[in-house]
């Protein structure tokens, strides 16, 4: 369950979630490069609307995961979905309102070792791998 992103130039899988405003994991999904980021947050959506989650009601993404379609399988869980978009003119890497929340938490995340790379065989390992990590650092803040 391999393959290659074209746009995003990434060999391989690439990795999901969907997390609160304080950088909580609430959906992971792995899987292929080749899927379209729209397809992976329909997985995601559905991850959110079968657990309890009373407080979350509203989801940013970015351009990829913009179109009606998307917008629709979001509503039907009960979720909004807003598009935050670029600054005009900008090029490269830039900071963008709500979404950095997400890149800290990949950050954070990256800091497992068995997350730095794309380690393991299976898909549903590095999920897996992933919910250890959110765990450790959720046991690290109540640690102090």
């Amino acid at each position: 369950m391999r393959g290659f992103d074209g746009g995003k130039k990434v060999k391989g899988r690439k990795r999901h979630i969907l997390v609160d405003m304080s950088g909580r994991v609430i959906g992971r999904l792995v899987g292929s490069a080749r899927e379209h980021d729209s397809v992976a947050a329909v997985e995601l959506f559905a991850q959110a609307a079968n657990r309890d989650w009373e407080r979350l009601w509203k989801v940013y993404g970015d351009s990829a995961y913009g179109g009606e379609r998307l917008r629709r399988e979001a509503e039907k869980v009960g979720l909004e979905l807003e598009i935050v978009k670029r600054k005009e003119g900008v090029k490269g890497f830039v900071v963008a309102a709500k979404r950095w929340v997400v890149e800290r938490t990949i950050a954070w995340l990256s800091r497992c070792r068995r997350l730095a790379k794309d380690y393991e065989h299976l898909p549903s390992s590095s999920e897996a791998w992933i919910d250890v990590a959110s765990i450790q650092r959720l046991l690290r803040g109540l640690a102090g």
